[in-house]
């Protein structure tokens, strides 16, 4: 029906707005062509809306054997997490694992791999793009902004200038207690199969603008031609990271603060490892 004389028309309706809707039909994409083969299309903006359900999802590649998956849920109901969570079998040595809350999601990729019933399974985020056979070069970093002035170890601003490496995913608790004034940390979402950015320009309002170095704590080797991440000596050692600090790998800061970053590791490594 056509809209009365003087009514604004009402606006178009997107694929988005469609599939939000339950009481309207699900559109169809136009089938087409591709290569003799049939074929259908998707936007960006399709994929993004569809994939948005798991936003919060990992992939658990088993190196080896894998347990049963009774034995994965019973595992993972043991290991104590805040919210709830689905586990489904990909193929034969991936698993997915979709969290409802954003920390979960962080707790179980930061950790990197985990020792299950004897089997090491180590965890990749989710993507659109995931297949069996590619392991995704997207990691979870700890970066080192030392020097950074004191007023800028703000959450906020933290986050702004770690944007501009990858996107921000926390702040460690030492930052933002501010009890280790020398370097503030934050840990980013970061592709390791690009060229790392050693350093960042920051204006600071009227009081002028610096270079200020960024120092990645490890950044795991990736082979883009074979897809892979090989496995480093301290992913062999389940349980060894306690708020993303890697320990082996970090930089030589001072002794005093290596020496509070193991500690802490060890605290963390055994409540992890009482819950197993």
């Amino acid at each position: 029906m056509a809209a009365p004389s003087g009514a604004a028309a009402p606006p178009p309706c997107s694929f988005a707005d469609i599939l939000s809707s339950p009481s309207t039909p699900i559109p169809l994409r136009p089938p087409e062509r591709f290569k003799g083969m049939p074929a259908v299309s998707f936007s960006d903006e399709d994929a993004r809306l569809f994939a948005h359900k798991f936003k919060f999802a990992l992939v658990g590649k088993f190196m080896k054997s894998r347990p049963p998956m009774t034995e994965l849920r019973k595992a993972f109901d043991l290991i104590g997490f805040g919210g709830a969570f689905s586990l489904g079998l990909l193929d034969q040595k991936h698993v997915l694992m979709n969290f409802d809350h954003e920390v979960d999601f962080q707790g179980c990729w930061l950790r990197k791999t985990w020792s299950i019933k004897g089997s090491l399974m180590r965890v990749f985020k989710w993507m659109p793009d995931f297949r069996p056979d590619m392991e995704s070069p997207i990691v979870p970093v700890w970066i080192a902004l030392e020097g950074l002035p004191t007023h800028l170890q703000d959450k906020r601003a933290i986050y702004s200038i770690a944007n501009l490496i990858g996107s921000p995913l926390k702040v460690d608790s030492s930052t933002l207690a501010h009890n280790r004034p020398s370097v503030a940390r934050v840990c980013v979402e970061l592709d390791a199969s690009a060229a790392l950015t050693d350093q960042v320009w920051i204006n600071n309002g009227s009081y002028g603008g610096f270079a200020q170095r960024v120092v990645y704590e490890f950044v795991p080797p990736y082979c883009s031609d074979a897809g892979v991440q090989p496995l480093s000596q301290s992913e062999s050692q389940p349980g060894h990271l306690s708020d993303g600090d890697e320990i082996q790998n970090a930089q030589a800061y001072t002794p005093s603060m290596l020496e509070s970053w193991k500690e802490a590791s060890k605290t963390f490594a055994k409540k992890l490892g009482g819950k197993r």
